[in-house]
């Protein structure tokens, strides 16, 4: 196998798509090491708009709270029509379930459903929202943490928004 082996190292608190995944060596740097290319260009990814000579002048990236929708299924009540957003949220430094949204820009913003209340920050946590909407169109789905004191900065640039079309209510 050539993912990991012989030694997969996982950082904890690094999102895995930018743990290191393969080595050539591991070495123990000096106090005054340069900061690597790689480590830039990941501290502008992560809102750290100054840019350092030393490795030790960056700060640790912080997976900030996140969520988005990752489908939406069609469901048959009797003969009611009706959506199910079916999303994950991830990130932050305490657990909360004050998530909420809202499927255009008139409509007022609604807390989703945790099937299990979230317990930690480490994984991944499924939610849901049943939706029925009035008329075929094309929808906007947003969503927002309600506690405002939780940094969001890529949810508020509406990086997670999502465009569907409805075709049958």
């Amino acid at each position: 196998c050539d993912h990991g082996f012989p030694v997969r190292l996982i950082v904890p608190g690094w999102y895995g798509c930018v743990c290191i995944k393969w080595l050539n060596e591991i070495r123990f740097v000096v106090d005054d090491e340069p900061a690597p290319s790689q480590m830039t260009e990941y501290a502008r990814r992560t809102g750290q708009t100054a840019e350092h000579a030393l490795a030790r002048d960056y700060t640790p990236a912080l997976i900030e709270h996140s969520a988005t929708p990752v489908r939406v299924e069609q469901h048959i009540d009797g003969k009611r029509v009706f959506y199910r957003i079916v999303g994950i949220m991830w990130g932050g430094q305490r657990v909360t379930d004050q998530l909420v949204i809202r499927c255009g820009p008139r409509e007022p913003y609604q807390p989703v459903t945790f099937p299990t209340t979230p317990s930690t920050t480490k994984t991944w946590t499924l939610w849901t929202f049943d939706w029925q909407p009035t008329a075929p169109d094309h929808y906007k789905i947003e969503l927002k943490f309600t506690d405002s004191s939780l940094p969001t900065r890529r949810m508020n640039s509406s990086y997670y928004t999502r465009q569907i079309f409805i075709g049958q209510v």
